[in-house]
């Protein structure tokens, strides 16, 4: 059994708590799809971006972002949760992952 850190349980809890944060939005994703009109689908209802985001380019695979896409409004905050949940996981040491390096090979 692995002795894990304050701070590497506080990350791996958090990461579980952004899983079931997703989980709940592809659920109300299908729902939506399956009970609302079309129309309300496309109703412009955004909440203003997070001052500490930051744009960037991103190169995606075709397929990956057609998916993301198709679960509406807020699919790149689907996505942000996603690599946020996968940070957690690998600084909370619950994903072993072979990228915990920076671009000189020191760990991460």
């Amino acid at each position: 059994m692995t002795d894990y850190t304050r701070a590497e349980r506080r990350r791996q809890t958090r990461m579980i708590q952004d899983l079931q944060e997703m989980d709940r939005a592809v659920e109300l994703a299908a729902t939506l799809n399956k009970l609302v009109p079309g129309e309300w689908l496309v109703a412009d209802n955004r909440a203003p971006c997070d001052p500490h985001k930051d744009r960037v380019t991103l190169r995606i695979d075709r397929d990956v972002l057609a998916w993301y896409r198709k679960l509406g409004r807020g699919y790149q905050g689907r996505m942000n949760l996603v690599l946020r949940a996968y940070m957690d996981g690998i600084v909370s040491r619950s994903v072993k992952d072979f990228g915990a390096f920076d671009w000189q090979g020191r760990e991460i």
